[in-house]
C-alpha cells in the first residue's frame, strides 16, 4: 500500500504484520499485512501463495475476511515508534512521533513528527486496541516522550520487563534532541522506572537479549 519506512513489524503465524512509519512526509496510520501459505481457520479462503493484504489490494477477500478492522488501522498515526511481542495473545508498541495537531485537537497531515509517550498494547484476541491515547486506565505513559528509539522484552524475576533506551525528544524550546535516558515498564504492574542511561547518545539503535 505505502513505501514505508520508521515503521515496526510483528511476525505471527502465517503473517508478518507492517505498522504505521512514514511515506514521504506522510505518518502513517493505517497498517497492512503479508500472508504467507497457510489456511486460515474459521474463513473460507487459503492463502497458497506470498500475498500483501491492504485496503486497495486487487483481490479483497483477504483484507475484508481475514484482517480484523482493529488491525487494519493504529490508534494515532506513528513514526520511529517500537513494537515487542508480550506473549500470543498481546503485542506492545511504544512511543513515536506523530503529525502536530491543530487548535481543534486533529492531527496536521504531513506536519513534522511530534515525539511522544504513548503506548499501545494490541489484544489478538478480542481484536481491539488498548491505548494511552484512547485514556486506558490499564496502561501508564512513558516518562519520556521519545521517537527513534530502542526497545526490548525480558524477564526479570518471574516478571516481564520491557526496556526503552535513546531516541530523539523535545526540549523546553521545542528543539529536537538526542537522549541517552533509559525506563523500564513492569507489564503486570504498569509502573514506569528510570534506568541507568546508556553510555552515549543515541538514535536509530537495537537492544539485544544476550543470555539473559
Amino acid at each position: 500500500l505505502h513505501n514505508r519506512y520508521q515503521a515496526v513489524s510483528i511476525s505471527r503465524p502465517g503473517m508478518v504484520w507492517m505498522l504505521g512509519g512514514r511515506d514521504g512526509s506522510n505518518i502513517l496510520q493505517d497498517n497492512e499485512i503479508l500472508f504467507y501459505p497457510s489456511s486460515f481457520e474459521g474463513n473460507s479462503f487459503e492463502i497458497k501463495s506470498w500475498k500483501w493484504a491492504n485496503m486497495k489490494m486487487t483481490d479483497g477477500e483477504a483484507w475484508s475476511a481475514g484482517v480484523p478492522d482493529a488491525m487494519k488501522v493504529l490508534p494515532m498515526p506513528l513514526t520511529g515508534h517500537c513494537a515487542v511481542s508480550i506473549d500470543e495473545r498481546f503485542v506492545l508498541i511504544l512511543g513515536d512521533g506523530t503529525n502536530q495537531k491543530d487548535a481543534a485537537g486533529k492531527f496536521i497531515a504531513n506536519s513534522e513528527p511530534e515525539p511522544s509517550n504513548h503506548i499501545h498494547l494490541y489484544d489478538f484476541e478480542m481484536k481491539k486496541w488498548h491505548s494511552t491515547y484512547e485514556n486506558d486506565k490499564e496502561l501508564n505513559h512513558m516518562n519520556v516522550p521519545r521517537m527513534n528509539h530502542a526497545c526490548i522484552k525480558y524477564e526479570e524475576m518471574g516478571k516481564t520487563k520491557i526496556m526503552v533506551a535513546g531516541g530523539v525528544t523535545k526540549g523546553p524550546d521545542s528543539d529536537y534532541e538526542l537522549i541517552k535516558s533509559a525506563e523500564i515498564y513492569d507489564y503486570e504492574d504498569a509502573t514506569w522506572k528510570f534506568a541507568a542511561d546508556i553510555p552515549k547518545i543515541v538514535t536509530g539503535s537495537k537492544l539485544i537479549d544476550v543470555s539473559g
